[in-house]
């Protein structure tokens, strides 16, 4: 239940209060060992290009090319963690821009 009001919440408040966010559910925010470990674990075990979009006000910890040697990590403008909502057509156009 926790879990979904948090889901609620971040989507109906604005990027930038996202970072208060963080301070609630600090928890649920922190690296996860899940079967194959963290996702920085898991996108590097990937066998192909990966694309790593943040936004410039997203509350992620950003991966390094140390962490997933096999990425491109790219900062979106005018965006907090959830790109497709802040930004839409910024997001369409750096994503299509790279295929």
């Amino acid at each position: 239940e926790l879990l979904s009001r948090y889901i609620v919440a971040t989507m109906d408040m604005p990027s930038s209060a996202e970072a208060s966010a963080t301070v609630c559910f600090e928890p649920f925010l922190r690296p996860t060992e899940v079967a194959g470990g963290t996702i920085k674990q898991r996108l590097a075990s990937l066998r192909l290009p990966v694309l790593l979009v943040y936004g410039d006000r997203d509350w992620m910890d950003r991966a390094t090319p140390d962490e997933v040697p096999n990425c491109r990590i790219f900062t979106l403008d005018d965006s907090g963690h959830h790109l497709y909502l802040d930004n839409p057509e910024g997001l369409a156009k750096l994503v299509l821009g790279r295929l």
